[in-house]
């Protein structure tokens, strides 16, 4: 999924204050020239009025569908979570920012890491469709048995059959480490 480049740094560092600690970000006071020249007078006014409603308040506080907070920013919509790890750190992410905790409005830096997009789709919560209760684990009606399983890189992987669905769950859990997954894939979030 490709992303627009975020405003650079020096912009958004003028606009906008991060609180790494909270994940949240503020607006900052915008000096005149930031506004439309009218004339002199336009220009202080509308930035006294955007200032009283604005500056010091929580910024990019909506939530988008896919539950990620987002802004506003010159006209076009950005993910706050982009925008902390640019302020954060000096830079646009150039691949993809995954939360650590699978909480998509938890933008603290600790909760924030860049992967690719493999790595995120290794930190997955619980598929809602799940019926095991457990990743990767599916009732196999051929065999009478639970069957552990895994998709990497598009390539199925059958783990095994198992008696249980604990036993086949013990079974993913030992092969997504020996993959590379990430700790939390697959928990109920």
């Amino acid at each position: 999924m490709a992303t627009k480049p975020l405003p650079d740094f020096e912009f958004l560092s003028s606009i906008l204050r991060y609180n790494p600690d909270s994940g949240k970000l503020y607006w900052k006071e915008r000096p005149p020239s930031m506004f439309a020249i009218k004339t002199d007078r336009s220009q202080i006014h509308s930035a006294n009025l955007w200032n009283s409603a604005n500056a010091g308040n929580e910024a990019m506080t909506a939530v988008n569908k896919q539950g990620y907070k987002v802004g506003n920013i010159n006209g076009s919509m950005f993910r706050a979570h982009r925008v902390a790890w640019a302020l954060h750190y000096g830079v646009d992410p150039k691949n993809q920012i995954d939360h650590i905790n699978g909480d998509r409005k938890d933008n603290r830096i600790e909760n924030l890491r860049v992967v690719t997009n493999q790595q995120n789709s290794w930190n997955q919560k619980l598929r809602s469709t799940n019926t095991s209760g457990y990743n990767g684990v599916s009732w196999c009606k051929m065999t009478n048995s639970w069957l552990a399983r895994a998709v990497v890189d598009g390539v199925e992987h059958r783990i095994g059959y198992f008696s249980t669905p604990e036993d086949a769950r013990d079974a993913r859990l030992e092969f997504n480490k020996s993959i590379g997954f990430h700790q939390n894939h697959g928990m109920m979030r």
